[in-house]
């Protein structure tokens, strides 16, 4: 089962990350900017799995490309091959509808190490946007029934 789950573009723009370059600054380009997510859901619990990213243009993830630090429970991120951007994560162990501020914060906290700009900017903006899971979505006014858990 899966629950998609549209951004309001306003509610983006105003959590866009900026970072003071040589020449002025950078931001995450329209291209890195989610359009949705879908959350994979366990129908038996109501768990979440994974939870993968759509944009503009669409790409395909690679293969996995990185662990979000050691927490509990663990993120494996997968990359577009090109871009570095997230276009999906999965978890160690299902986690609950109201984790997924706590894993926004575990990736916008492991965003600085990232030395790809673009990397860092995009990872900048998911872990923020997961942060504010409650107020960047459209016609969102409660958290979508997942069944159990």
């Amino acid at each position: 089962m899966s629950t998609d789950l549209y951004f309001d573009p306003d509610k983006v723009a105003d959590r866009k990350p900026y970072e003071q370059i040589d020449h002025g600054w950078a931001s995450v380009s329209p291209f890195d900017i989610p359009d949705y997510l879908t959350l994979g859901i366990d129908p038996k619990d109501g768990l979440i799995h994974c939870i993968d990213f759509h944009y503009q243009g669409g790409e395909t993830a690679g293969q996995f490309q990185r662990l979000i630090d050691p927490g509990d429970p663990q993120i494996r991120v997968f990359q577009g091959q090109r871009s570095g951007k997230i276009l999906r994560m999965e978890f160690s162990a299902p986690i609950r509808f109201e984790q997924i501020p706590d894993i926004g914060g575990r990736i916008n906290g492991a965003a600085p190490s990232i030395e790809a700009p673009s990397t860092r900017l995009n990872h900048m903006l998911v872990g923020r946007l997961l942060q504010d899971w409650d107020k960047v979505f459209t016609k969102l006014d409660e958290p979508p029934n997942l069944g159990g858990g």
